[in-house]
């Protein structure tokens, strides 16, 4: 009874958020409305053209520019086409230092739960960031549009987002200003978080710029004290998972003053949610740094773990490469280094990284902006190996909530903020241009060494592909797990949807990959990148009669 009256008074509060939101909602429907539609053919489409790409209608608008759909004129890929006056560079050298480092940064990642920057391009007066198009937009449309989400599809998208910013977090990346606003979904439902714009690399510990949404934003960053992004960042992720459920906020205040307030004192009231959620978000709101729960904690956490087969090992970022010869600075792409410059790298510290007969993150920044992944290179003296073990669930409090928070009055209960816009941001302090003076803007368009996209493995001699129904991606890596651990082979999981393997003599070297076809429907790819191709084929058949087994 308590968790039906709980729905009920957030139907009342989220009709008044419909209302405020219809011009978003409207958009959204519009939007998918497109999307089921068959592509356009050539002589259907407008003609105003960036490079390869033909644009059509405007996805999104802000203060710095527009956000187009766009298709390629070849292939018909729809892409995001961000243009951003250069003008705007002129009138705001800050926002100059920005666009370079966003893109730097995302010319870096590359994971299934990210957005992937595809190209750059420049005219005389623009400059156009080619996107990954993620078709169901923010994760703040399809919660409003829902109204709130259950455990399960909500706990779906956290796994999600903790994975990607584990990622992030294993290059030094913070992002900074995580919420629904900056997630998106892509056509199958998938997780994409985007927004790079306060996402900084952090060569120490420590950062002092307050930047981001208050009501996402963690206690020491409103504090205006140094912080560790990556602890900032759980903070952000236990607002979010709340928001998922509840839909509303933990903090809220029609006064910023009173809103500040109670962030930095980490008031909020707790919804009658299941325990194991309730305790999962109380340790990632905790005010007190040293004691906020850290994200391997998070992936242990039963929360996390709830529909997982208790032995299934869940994905860890892939360790980093052994790079012991050093690098002559000058031997490298003047591309590249003005890359690892915008990311955050002063030349003496690259060339003394580079140098050194040690391993060393400008390395690794290197070898990824490189795009070159040699799986022999990788140390698979820490894979995994045999049958994965049943992994004991953590202890966690099973405190009751307070009661129901009643958002604001009048106001929205996730307050969205404008697109492209820095809306109720807190205060910044300048790290950026310390002289004072304008940056050159460089050229990132016309680079053939540049190949955006999945990162490649060795070559590929064989490929076997599985179209799976109704399973889950979850419970398919799992399954090859425990076949895997059945073989003497060792292997790296580093996403929800890869496999990396090989055997453990060395002699075969294949990846497992899971491709969505719709948000249900799985293709599981096995290709061979070295050995015996009879072999990888009894493997690949005994996978592919598993699969059968549980499709069954």
């Amino acid at each position: 009874m308590v968790a039906k009256s709980h729905r009920k008074s957030f139907t009342f509060i989220k009709k008044k958020l419909c209302m405020s939101s219809k011009v978003f909602n409207s958009e959204t429907k519009k939007h998918r409305k497109m999307e089921s539609c068959p592509p356009l053919q050539a002589h259907e489409l407008p003609q105003a053209e960036v490079g390869p790409y033909i644009l059509s209608h405007t996805l999104g608008e802000g203060t710095t520019g527009k956000v187009k759909l766009a298709y390629h004129k070849e292939t018909g890929q729809q892409v995001a086409i961000k243009i951003i006056p250069k003008i705007a560079f002129n009138q705001r050298p800050d926002l100059q230092l920005k666009v370079q480092r966003e893109i730097a940064l995302m010319r870096l990642v590359d994971h299934p739960n990210i957005l992937k920057l595809i190209d750059v391009l420049e005219s005389n007066r623009h400059l156009y960031i080619i996107l990954e198009y993620a078709e169901q937009g923010e994760l703040f449309d399809y919660l409003v549009s829902n109204r709130f989400l259950p455990d399960d599809v909500a706990l779906e998208f956290f796994r999600q987002i903790v994975l990607a910013l584990e990622y992030l977090h294993k290059l030094g990346i913070c992002h900074r200003d995580l919420k629904p606003e900056n997630v998106l979904l892509d056509s199958c439902t998938q997780v994409k978080i985007a927004d790079f714009g306060f996402a900084r690399w952090v060569s120490s510990a420590l950062t002092e710029t307050s930047c981001g949404s208050p009501h996402y934003a963690a206690p020491e960053i409103i504090r205006g004290q140094p912080y560790d992004g990556k602890v900032a960042d759980i903070w952000s992720l236990g607002v979010i998972l709340y928001a998922l459920l509840a839909g509303y906020l933990p903090f809220d205040d029609p006064s910023i003053r009173n809103l500040l307030n109670k962030v930095k004192r980490g008031v909020f009231q707790m919804p009658p949610f299941a325990p194991d959620i309730q305790d999962i978000i109380r340790r990632m709101l905790t005010v007190d740094v040293s004691r906020r729960i850290t994200i391997d904690e998070i992936k242990a956490h039963p929360a996390f773990r709830r529909s997982l087969e208790k032995s299934y090992v869940v994905p860890v970022p892939l360790p980093f490469a052994k790079f012991g010869a050093p690098i002559d600075l000058n031997s490298m792409s003047p591309d590249v280094i003005d890359v690892m410059s915008q990311i955050g790298f002063t030349e003496a510290e690259l060339s003394e990284q580079l140098q050194s007969s040690d391993n060393s993150i400008a390395k690794v920044f290197v070898t990824m902006l490189s795009n070159v992944f040699d799986l022999e290179a990788l140390p698979w003296e820490l894979s995994c190996s045999g049958p994965p073990k049943p992994l004991v669930d953590t202890a966690f409090m099973d405190q009751q909530g307070a009661g129901i928070p009643k958002p604001a009055t009048g106001s929205d209960p996730l307050h969205r903020e404008g697109k492209g816009q820095i809306k109720d941001q807190i205060s910044t302090t300048s790290n950026g241009l310390s002289n004072g003076g304008s940056i050159e803007m460089y050229s990132l368009a016309n680079r053939p060494e540049w190949a955006i996209g999945d990162t490649p493995v060795t070559e590929v001699f064989e490929e076997i592909s599985y179209d799976t129904y109704g399973l889950k991606v979850w419970r398919l890596m799992y399954e090859v797990q425990n076949l895997l651990g059945g073989m003497p082979f060792q292997w790296f999981h580093p996403n929800q949807l890869a496999i990396y393997t090989r055997s453990q003599d060395g002699s075969l070297y294949f990846s497992v990959v899971g491709n969505y076809r719709t948000t249900d429907d799985v293709t599981l790819v096995l290709k061979l990148h070295k050995g015996n191709v009879t072999q990888f084929r009894e493997i690949a058949e005994n996978i592919g009669s598993r699969i059968h087994a549980l499709s069954q």
